[in-house]
Protein backbone atom coordinates (compact mmCIF):
# COMPACT_ATOMS: atom_id res chain seq x y z
CA UNK A 1 0.00 0.00 0.00
CA UNK A 2 1.44 3.21 -1.09
CA UNK A 3 1.60 5.59 1.46
CA UNK A 4 0.30 9.54 0.57
CA UNK A 5 3.03 11.41 1.81
CA UNK A 6 5.19 14.19 0.11
CA UNK A 7 8.30 11.99 -0.98
CA UNK A 8 5.96 9.10 -2.77
CA UNK A 9 5.71 10.16 -6.11
CA UNK A 10 2.14 8.45 -5.82
CA UNK A 11 -0.72 10.89 -4.21
CA UNK A 12 -2.78 7.70 -3.29
CA UNK A 13 -3.39 4.52 -0.93
CA UNK A 14 -3.85 1.43 -3.14
CA UNK A 15 -5.83 -1.58 -1.59
CA UNK A 16 -6.44 -5.29 -2.95
CA UNK A 17 -9.66 -6.74 -2.92
CA UNK A 18 -9.63 -10.58 -3.61
CA UNK A 19 -5.87 -10.21 -4.16
CA UNK A 20 -7.25 -9.38 -7.42
CA UNK A 21 -9.56 -6.08 -7.59
CA UNK A 22 -7.48 -2.93 -7.00
CA UNK A 23 -8.51 0.10 -4.87
CA UNK A 24 -7.35 3.32 -5.26
CA UNK A 25 -8.28 5.41 -2.27
CA UNK A 26 -7.33 9.28 -2.41
CA UNK A 27 -8.47 12.56 -0.37
CA UNK A 28 -6.48 15.09 -2.90
CA UNK A 29 -9.02 17.81 -5.44
CA UNK A 30 -8.27 16.24 -9.16
CA UNK A 31 -8.41 18.14 -12.17
CA UNK A 32 -6.56 17.68 -15.71
CA UNK A 33 -3.12 16.03 -15.69
CA UNK A 34 -3.49 14.83 -11.46
CA UNK A 35 -1.09 11.74 -11.48
CA UNK A 36 -3.81 9.61 -10.75
CA UNK A 37 -5.44 9.72 -13.73
CA UNK A 38 -2.68 7.68 -15.81
CA UNK A 39 -2.28 5.59 -13.02
CA UNK A 40 -5.96 4.56 -13.34
CA UNK A 41 -5.24 3.67 -16.87
CA UNK A 42 -2.47 1.11 -15.95
CA UNK A 43 -4.50 -0.74 -13.61
CA UNK A 44 -7.52 -0.40 -15.85
CA UNK A 45 -5.56 -2.29 -18.12
CA UNK A 46 -3.85 -5.34 -15.34
CA UNK A 47 -7.19 -5.68 -13.63
CA UNK A 48 -10.99 -6.52 -14.91
CA UNK A 49 -12.55 -4.24 -12.30
CA UNK A 50 -10.67 -0.59 -10.45
CA UNK A 51 -12.40 1.29 -7.49
CA UNK A 52 -11.87 4.54 -7.34
CA UNK A 53 -12.53 6.06 -4.10
CA UNK A 54 -12.85 9.46 -3.25
CA UNK A 55 -12.10 10.15 0.35
CA UNK A 56 -14.05 13.58 1.46
CA UNK A 57 -12.66 16.69 0.76
CA UNK A 58 -11.54 14.54 -2.19
CA UNK A 59 -13.23 15.69 -5.39
CA UNK A 60 -12.82 15.06 -9.44
CA UNK A 61 -12.91 18.82 -10.85
CA UNK A 62 -14.98 19.79 -14.18
CA UNK A 63 -11.73 19.54 -16.14
CA UNK A 64 -11.06 15.72 -15.76
CA UNK A 65 -14.70 14.83 -17.30
CA UNK A 66 -12.47 14.71 -20.82
CA UNK A 67 -10.35 11.93 -19.51
CA UNK A 68 -13.29 9.60 -18.15
CA UNK A 69 -15.44 10.18 -21.37
CA UNK A 70 -11.78 8.82 -23.74
CA UNK A 71 -11.69 6.37 -21.44
CA UNK A 72 -11.59 2.77 -23.57
CA UNK A 73 -13.30 0.69 -21.18
CA UNK A 74 -15.20 2.91 -18.73
CA UNK A 75 -17.26 -0.35 -17.91
CA UNK A 76 -14.15 -1.45 -15.32
CA UNK A 77 -14.38 1.78 -13.44
CA UNK A 78 -16.50 2.63 -10.30
CA UNK A 79 -16.04 5.66 -8.46
CA UNK A 80 -17.12 5.94 -4.82
CA UNK A 81 -17.89 8.90 -3.42
CA UNK A 82 -19.58 10.25 0.03
CA UNK A 83 -21.75 13.28 -1.28
CA UNK A 84 -22.84 13.77 -4.90
CA UNK A 85 -21.01 17.09 -5.00
CA UNK A 86 -17.39 15.24 -5.13
CA UNK A 87 -18.45 15.29 -8.55
CA UNK A 88 -18.38 18.41 -10.67
CA UNK A 89 -19.76 16.68 -13.70
CA UNK A 90 -21.65 13.92 -14.81
CA UNK A 91 -19.97 10.78 -15.10
CA UNK A 92 -22.04 8.23 -16.94
CA UNK A 93 -22.07 5.46 -18.14
CA UNK A 94 -19.47 5.50 -15.44
CA UNK A 95 -21.09 4.06 -12.13
CA UNK A 96 -20.59 6.16 -9.00
CA UNK A 97 -21.31 4.37 -5.57
CA UNK A 98 -22.08 5.37 -1.90
CA UNK A 99 -19.06 3.21 -0.64
CA UNK A 100 -16.80 -0.31 -1.27
CA UNK A 101 -19.82 -2.58 -0.29
CA UNK A 102 -21.67 -1.57 -2.67
CA UNK A 103 -19.36 -1.57 -5.54
CA UNK A 104 -18.64 -5.34 -4.93
CA UNK A 105 -22.40 -6.11 -4.56
CA UNK A 106 -22.52 -4.20 -7.73
CA UNK A 107 -20.06 -7.01 -9.29
CA UNK A 108 -22.44 -10.18 -7.88
CA UNK A 109 -25.81 -8.52 -9.23
CA UNK A 110 -24.89 -6.54 -12.38
CA UNK A 111 -25.14 -9.86 -14.36
CA UNK A 112 -28.19 -11.34 -13.01
CA UNK A 113 -30.05 -7.77 -14.19
CA UNK A 114 -28.10 -7.87 -17.12
CA UNK A 115 -29.40 -11.62 -17.66
CA UNK A 116 -32.88 -10.90 -16.84
CA UNK A 117 -33.36 -8.34 -19.57
CA UNK A 118 -32.01 -11.11 -21.97
CA UNK A 119 -34.37 -13.22 -20.70
CA UNK A 120 -37.33 -10.30 -20.65
CA UNK A 121 -36.29 -9.90 -24.38
CA UNK A 122 -37.12 -13.54 -25.25
CA UNK A 123 -40.46 -13.81 -23.98
CA UNK A 124 -43.55 -14.45 -26.32
CA UNK A 125 -45.04 -11.20 -25.81
CA UNK A 126 -41.48 -9.23 -27.17
CA UNK A 127 -41.48 -11.04 -30.15
CA UNK A 128 -44.45 -8.36 -31.01
CA UNK A 129 -44.20 -6.32 -34.16
CA UNK A 130 -44.52 -3.31 -31.98
CA UNK A 131 -41.04 -2.86 -31.10
CA UNK A 132 -40.09 -4.20 -35.25
CA UNK A 133 -41.15 -1.16 -36.25
CA UNK A 134 -40.24 1.03 -33.25
CA UNK A 135 -36.56 0.20 -34.78
CA UNK A 136 -38.01 0.57 -38.69
CA UNK A 137 -38.98 3.84 -37.86
CA UNK A 138 -35.41 5.17 -36.81
CA UNK A 139 -34.27 4.57 -40.53
CA UNK A 140 -34.36 8.76 -41.24
CA UNK A 141 -33.90 7.97 -44.73
CA UNK A 142 -37.59 6.22 -44.94
CA UNK A 143 -40.11 8.32 -47.05
CA UNK A 144 -43.82 8.68 -46.19
CA UNK A 145 -45.10 5.99 -48.56
CA UNK A 146 -41.88 3.91 -47.16
CA UNK A 147 -43.94 3.56 -43.88
CA UNK A 148 -47.46 3.41 -44.96
CA UNK A 149 -46.76 0.56 -46.70
CA UNK A 150 -44.76 -1.29 -44.20
CA UNK A 151 -47.77 -0.49 -41.68
CA UNK A 152 -49.90 -1.54 -43.85
CA UNK A 153 -48.59 -5.48 -43.81
CA UNK A 154 -49.72 -5.80 -40.23
CA UNK A 155 -53.53 -5.02 -40.24
CA UNK A 156 -53.85 -4.74 -36.19
CA UNK A 157 -51.54 -1.96 -36.20
CA UNK A 158 -52.80 -0.21 -39.06
CA UNK A 159 -56.05 -0.45 -37.46
CA UNK A 160 -54.98 0.51 -34.09
CA UNK A 161 -53.56 3.45 -35.80
CA UNK A 162 -56.81 4.41 -37.17
CA UNK A 163 -59.08 4.02 -34.22
CA UNK A 164 -56.45 5.85 -32.31
CA UNK A 165 -56.48 8.85 -35.15
CA UNK A 166 -60.06 8.76 -35.62
CA UNK A 167 -60.84 8.86 -31.63
CA UNK A 168 -59.84 12.26 -31.98
CA UNK A 169 -61.42 15.03 -31.72
CA UNK A 170 -60.69 16.69 -34.97
CA UNK A 171 -61.46 12.98 -37.08
CA UNK A 172 -65.08 13.27 -35.31
CA UNK A 173 -66.47 15.11 -38.29
CA UNK A 174 -64.71 13.66 -40.96
CA UNK A 175 -63.20 10.50 -39.87
CA UNK A 176 -60.47 8.65 -41.32
CA UNK A 177 -60.70 5.55 -44.08
CA UNK A 178 -57.29 4.93 -45.14
CA UNK A 179 -54.33 4.63 -43.48
CA UNK A 180 -52.81 7.02 -45.28
CA UNK A 181 -54.75 10.06 -44.24
CA UNK A 182 -54.20 8.85 -40.67
CA UNK A 183 -50.67 8.56 -40.96
CA UNK A 184 -50.48 12.06 -42.68
CA UNK A 185 -52.70 13.47 -40.09
CA UNK A 186 -50.53 12.65 -36.74
CA UNK A 187 -47.26 12.16 -39.05
CA UNK A 188 -44.41 9.85 -38.12
CA UNK A 189 -43.64 11.45 -34.64
CA UNK A 190 -47.14 10.51 -34.19
CA UNK A 191 -46.98 6.76 -35.01
CA UNK A 192 -44.05 6.59 -33.02
CA UNK A 193 -45.92 7.60 -30.08
CA UNK A 194 -48.62 5.39 -30.51
CA UNK A 195 -46.04 2.68 -30.99
CA UNK A 196 -44.37 3.40 -27.51
CA UNK A 197 -47.90 3.67 -25.93
CA UNK A 198 -48.68 0.09 -27.47
CA UNK A 199 -45.01 -1.38 -26.27
CA UNK A 200 -46.41 -0.34 -22.78
CA UNK A 201 -49.28 -1.72 -23.15
CA UNK A 202 -47.21 -4.86 -24.25
CA UNK A 203 -45.32 -4.23 -20.80
CA UNK A 204 -48.54 -4.29 -18.21
CA UNK A 205 -49.09 -8.09 -19.62
CA UNK A 206 -45.39 -8.80 -18.72
CA UNK A 207 -45.73 -6.97 -15.66
CA UNK A 208 -48.97 -7.48 -14.69
CA UNK A 209 -47.81 -8.80 -10.94
CA UNK A 210 -46.12 -4.87 -10.86
CA UNK A 211 -49.45 -3.34 -10.88
CA UNK A 212 -48.30 -0.32 -8.33
CA UNK A 213 -45.19 0.58 -10.92
CA UNK A 214 -47.31 0.18 -13.82
CA UNK A 215 -49.58 2.82 -11.94
CA UNK A 216 -47.01 5.37 -11.14
CA UNK A 217 -45.75 5.50 -14.96
CA UNK A 218 -48.85 6.00 -16.02
CA UNK A 219 -49.99 8.32 -13.79
CA UNK A 220 -46.23 10.05 -14.80
CA UNK A 221 -47.17 10.25 -18.02
CA UNK A 222 -51.02 11.75 -17.76
CA UNK A 223 -49.11 14.59 -15.34
CA UNK A 224 -46.37 14.78 -17.80
CA UNK A 225 -48.76 15.27 -20.56
CA UNK A 226 -50.74 18.23 -18.61
CA UNK A 227 -46.80 20.15 -19.15
CA UNK A 228 -46.83 19.05 -22.46
CA UNK A 229 -49.88 21.09 -23.36
CA UNK A 230 -48.87 24.09 -21.42
CA UNK A 231 -46.18 24.60 -23.90
CA UNK A 232 -48.81 25.38 -26.69
CA UNK A 233 -50.20 23.83 -30.04
CA UNK A 234 -47.09 21.30 -31.04
CA UNK A 235 -48.46 18.11 -30.28
CA UNK A 236 -45.39 16.39 -30.24
CA UNK A 237 -43.95 18.22 -27.51
CA UNK A 238 -46.99 16.98 -25.45
CA UNK A 239 -47.04 13.22 -26.81
CA UNK A 240 -43.01 12.98 -26.08
CA UNK A 241 -43.60 14.11 -22.54
CA UNK A 242 -46.20 11.56 -21.75
CA UNK A 243 -43.71 8.52 -23.53
CA UNK A 244 -40.71 9.56 -21.54
CA UNK A 245 -42.70 9.58 -18.08
CA UNK A 246 -44.24 6.74 -19.46
CA UNK A 247 -41.48 4.60 -19.77
CA UNK A 248 -38.64 6.41 -16.75
CA UNK A 249 -39.05 3.27 -14.84
CA UNK A 250 -39.26 0.85 -17.03
CA UNK A 251 -35.72 -0.23 -15.17
CA UNK A 252 -38.08 -0.65 -11.79
CA UNK A 253 -39.85 -3.17 -13.59
CA UNK A 254 -36.31 -5.03 -14.67
CA UNK A 255 -35.39 -5.06 -10.88
CA UNK A 256 -38.79 -6.20 -9.64
CA UNK A 257 -38.57 -9.18 -11.84
CA UNK A 258 -34.66 -10.12 -11.13
CA UNK A 259 -35.25 -9.97 -7.49
CA UNK A 260 -38.77 -9.10 -6.19
CA UNK A 261 -37.13 -9.52 -2.19
CA UNK A 262 -34.43 -7.10 -3.21
CA UNK A 263 -36.61 -5.12 -4.83
CA UNK A 264 -39.30 -4.26 -2.55
CA UNK A 265 -36.28 -4.24 0.57
CA UNK A 266 -35.17 -0.56 -1.44
CA UNK A 267 -38.56 0.30 -1.85
CA UNK A 268 -39.44 -0.06 1.68
CA UNK A 269 -35.78 1.78 2.41
CA UNK A 270 -36.45 4.50 0.27
CA UNK A 271 -39.68 5.31 1.99
CA UNK A 272 -38.58 5.10 5.88
CA UNK A 273 -35.00 6.69 5.11
CA UNK A 274 -36.75 8.99 2.43
CA UNK A 275 -34.17 8.78 -0.18
CA UNK A 276 -34.62 7.78 -3.58
CA UNK A 277 -35.24 4.46 -4.78
CA UNK A 278 -32.30 5.09 -7.60
CA UNK A 279 -29.98 5.52 -4.14
CA UNK A 280 -31.29 2.62 -2.23
CA UNK A 281 -30.73 0.24 -5.02
CA UNK A 282 -27.07 1.79 -5.33
CA UNK A 283 -26.74 1.06 -1.78
CA UNK A 284 -27.98 -2.78 -1.37
CA UNK A 285 -28.02 -3.62 -5.20
CA UNK A 286 -24.84 -1.64 -6.49
CA UNK A 287 -26.98 -1.44 -9.16
CA UNK A 288 -30.16 0.63 -10.03
CA UNK A 289 -33.09 0.91 -12.12
CA UNK A 290 -31.57 3.66 -14.45
CA UNK A 291 -29.69 1.35 -15.21
CA UNK A 292 -31.56 -1.32 -16.14
CA UNK A 293 -33.60 1.09 -17.93
CA UNK A 294 -31.57 1.57 -20.25
CA UNK A 295 -30.95 -2.03 -21.13
CA UNK A 296 -34.51 -2.24 -21.37
CA UNK A 297 -34.55 0.52 -23.85
CA UNK A 298 -32.39 -0.68 -25.64
CA UNK A 299 -34.19 -4.51 -25.83
CA UNK A 300 -37.33 -2.37 -26.67
CA UNK A 301 -35.77 -0.03 -29.58
CA UNK A 302 -37.45 3.36 -27.79
CA UNK A 303 -36.18 6.40 -29.77
CA UNK A 304 -33.04 7.74 -28.05
CA UNK A 305 -34.76 10.75 -27.38
CA UNK A 306 -36.49 9.02 -24.48
CA UNK A 307 -32.98 7.57 -23.18
CA UNK A 308 -32.21 10.72 -20.76
CA UNK A 309 -35.27 10.27 -19.05
CA UNK A 310 -35.01 6.95 -18.16
CA UNK A 311 -31.40 6.75 -17.01
CA UNK A 312 -31.04 10.44 -15.63
CA UNK A 313 -34.41 11.38 -13.63
CA UNK A 314 -32.68 10.99 -10.55
CA UNK A 315 -29.67 12.83 -11.04
CA UNK A 316 -28.74 16.15 -9.80
CA UNK A 317 -26.98 17.59 -12.96
CA UNK A 318 -29.27 17.44 -15.29
CA UNK A 319 -29.11 18.97 -18.59
CA UNK A 320 -31.33 22.39 -18.44
CA UNK A 321 -32.88 21.93 -22.06
CA UNK A 322 -33.96 18.34 -22.04
CA UNK A 323 -37.58 19.20 -21.59
CA UNK A 324 -38.57 15.63 -22.13
CA UNK A 325 -36.26 14.87 -18.94
CA UNK A 326 -37.53 17.99 -17.30
CA UNK A 327 -41.04 17.07 -17.37
CA UNK A 328 -40.46 13.60 -16.02
CA UNK A 329 -38.30 15.09 -13.07
CA UNK A 330 -41.21 17.33 -12.17
CA UNK A 331 -44.06 14.27 -12.92
CA UNK A 332 -42.26 11.65 -11.39
CA UNK A 333 -41.06 13.89 -8.08
CA UNK A 334 -44.59 15.03 -7.75
CA UNK A 335 -46.03 11.45 -7.41
CA UNK A 336 -43.15 10.20 -5.40
CA UNK A 337 -43.58 13.57 -2.64
CA UNK A 338 -47.61 13.55 -2.73
CA UNK A 339 -48.76 10.18 -3.46
CA UNK A 340 -46.09 7.77 -2.68
CA UNK A 341 -44.26 9.61 0.64
CA UNK A 342 -40.79 8.86 -0.74
CA UNK A 343 -37.72 10.28 -1.07
CA UNK A 344 -37.52 12.63 -4.23
CA UNK A 345 -35.54 14.79 -6.51
CA UNK A 346 -36.70 18.21 -5.88
CA UNK A 347 -38.34 19.77 -9.07
CA UNK A 348 -37.98 23.05 -8.30
CA UNK A 349 -35.32 23.60 -10.51
CA UNK A 350 -36.84 21.67 -13.09
CA UNK A 351 -39.74 24.00 -13.33
CA UNK A 352 -38.28 27.07 -13.95
CA UNK A 353 -35.97 25.30 -16.78
CA UNK A 354 -39.40 24.41 -18.45
CA UNK A 355 -40.40 27.86 -18.37
CA UNK A 356 -37.55 29.22 -19.86
CA UNK A 357 -37.52 26.89 -22.44
CA UNK A 358 -41.10 27.82 -22.96
CA UNK A 359 -40.46 31.35 -23.28
CA UNK A 360 -37.50 30.78 -25.92
CA UNK A 361 -40.39 28.26 -27.93
CA UNK A 362 -42.95 31.06 -28.14
CA UNK A 363 -39.99 33.77 -29.02
CA UNK A 364 -38.55 31.40 -31.31
CA UNK A 365 -42.09 30.91 -33.28
CA UNK A 366 -43.00 34.68 -33.29
CA UNK A 367 -39.69 35.57 -34.90
CA UNK A 368 -40.23 32.77 -37.37
CA UNK A 369 -43.71 34.09 -38.03
CA UNK A 370 -42.14 37.60 -38.51
CA UNK A 371 -39.40 36.58 -40.45
CA UNK A 372 -41.73 34.39 -43.34
CA UNK A 373 -44.29 36.86 -43.37
CA UNK A 374 -41.85 39.96 -44.08
CA UNK A 375 -40.27 38.61 -46.35
CA UNK A 376 -43.50 39.28 -48.28
CA UNK A 377 -43.25 42.61 -48.11
CA UNK A 378 -41.06 45.36 -49.98
CA UNK A 379 -37.57 46.29 -48.83
CA UNK A 380 -38.66 49.73 -48.27
CA UNK A 381 -42.12 49.03 -46.63
CA UNK A 382 -41.34 50.53 -43.29
CA UNK A 383 -45.36 50.91 -42.36
CA UNK A 384 -46.15 47.43 -43.49
CA UNK A 385 -42.94 46.20 -41.09
CA UNK A 386 -44.24 48.26 -37.94
CA UNK A 387 -48.09 46.84 -39.28
CA UNK A 388 -46.55 42.91 -38.86
CA UNK A 389 -44.79 43.77 -35.63
CA UNK A 390 -47.73 45.14 -34.00
CA UNK A 391 -49.72 41.96 -35.11
CA UNK A 392 -47.57 39.58 -34.07
CA UNK A 393 -45.69 41.25 -31.42
CA UNK A 394 -48.40 43.17 -29.80
CA UNK A 395 -46.28 46.13 -30.14
CA UNK A 396 -47.39 49.60 -30.76
CA UNK A 397 -46.25 51.87 -33.47
CA UNK A 398 -42.32 51.99 -33.02
CA UNK A 399 -39.17 49.86 -33.43
CA UNK A 400 -37.92 50.93 -30.42
CA UNK A 401 -40.30 48.10 -28.49
CA UNK A 402 -39.32 45.43 -30.19
CA UNK A 403 -36.17 45.11 -28.02
CA UNK A 404 -37.76 45.50 -24.81
CA UNK A 405 -40.52 42.92 -26.18
CA UNK A 406 -38.39 40.29 -26.25
CA UNK A 407 -36.56 40.82 -22.56
CA UNK A 408 -39.91 41.73 -20.83
CA UNK A 409 -41.28 39.53 -17.72
CA UNK A 410 -43.83 37.05 -19.42
CA UNK A 411 -47.04 35.69 -17.36
CA UNK A 412 -45.69 32.87 -15.66
CA UNK A 413 -46.98 29.50 -17.33
CA UNK A 414 -44.65 26.75 -15.01
CA UNK A 415 -45.14 28.27 -11.81
CA UNK A 416 -44.70 25.94 -8.71
CA UNK A 417 -47.87 26.37 -6.97
CA UNK A 418 -50.04 26.61 -10.24
CA UNK A 419 -48.13 23.25 -11.10
CA UNK A 420 -48.88 21.90 -7.49
CA UNK A 421 -52.93 22.86 -7.67
CA UNK A 422 -53.04 21.68 -11.25
CA UNK A 423 -51.22 18.48 -10.40
CA UNK A 424 -52.85 17.78 -7.12
CA UNK A 425 -56.49 18.52 -8.68
CA UNK A 426 -55.46 15.70 -11.38
CA UNK A 427 -53.53 12.96 -9.51
CA UNK A 428 -56.72 13.31 -7.24
CA UNK A 429 -58.91 11.76 -10.20
CA UNK A 430 -56.84 9.00 -11.51
CA UNK A 431 -56.52 7.98 -8.05
CA UNK A 432 -59.64 7.87 -7.40
CA UNK A 433 -60.64 5.63 -11.17
CA UNK A 434 -57.25 3.44 -10.60
CA UNK A 435 -55.58 2.13 -12.77
CA UNK A 436 -56.29 3.38 -16.71
CA UNK A 437 -54.73 2.87 -19.74
CA UNK A 438 -56.68 4.98 -21.74
CA UNK A 439 -54.22 6.64 -24.83
CA UNK A 440 -54.49 10.08 -25.85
Amino acid sequence: MAENNSSNPFPFQLKLYQNKLPEVMIKDVISAGHKVLPSLQTLMLKFPVVFLELQYPGKLKADTKEFFQNLETPEKLIVIIENSNQVEFDMSPIPVLPNIQAALLRLKHKPGIEAAVKQISFLPDMHSPVFEYLEFLKDETLDFQDIVDELKKNSLISNRILAICNSMERAISNPFDSLSRAISFVGVEGVRQILIEEAFSILTSIFRNQRDKLCHLRRASILAGMLGNLFGTNPHIFWRMRSAALMHDIGALVIAYYNPTEAERCYNISRSKKITTCDAENLFLGYNHQEAGLLMAKAMNLPEYLYPAITKHHYNQIDPEDILLQATVIANGFINHESENIGFNDYEDSIDYLEESKEAADQERLDKEYAKRSARLAPDDIEGRKKLEKEIYGLEDNYEQLEEFKHRPRPITFDKVYIDVMFKEKLTSILKDGYELKMF
